[in-house]
């Protein structure tokens, strides 16, 4: 009886899902948009739990770097694959498509 239900409940998210999902939601894990913006959280969490790090690794930069670089480039870098992210998800990803391709043969 419980499986019965969970079998339905399943059901119904996998209809949802397959109704307000795009077709690319299965390839998230492809997708370049996906991909940058992965590492900015990666580059922003690091930040955020270890800023001794960050300062470490400033430090270790030679002072002829550090000053043409800004002292908060980690972050302006965190920031600039978040927007490079939202500008790859406009751009047509071949190997995305042809997958999508192939699916849509098998349905």
């Amino acid at each position: 009886m419980i499986k019965d239900k969970i079998a339905s409940a399943w059901e119904k998210i996998k209809v949802w899902l397959n109704d307000h999902l795009v077709e690319e939601a299965r390839e998230w894990w492809m997708l370049w948009s996906t991909r940058l913006n992965a590492i900015g959280v990666a580059i922003l969490a690091w930040i955020q739990i270890d800023p001794v790090g960050v300062l470490e690794v400033w430090n270790m930069m030679p002072e002829s770097i550090q000053s043409v670089v800004p002292s908060n480039i980690f972050q302006l870098v965190a920031i600039t694959l978040f927007l490079l992210g939202m500008m790859a998800r406009f751009v047509k990803q071949p190997k995305v498509e042809e997958r999508n391709e192939a699916r849509k043969q098998y349905l």
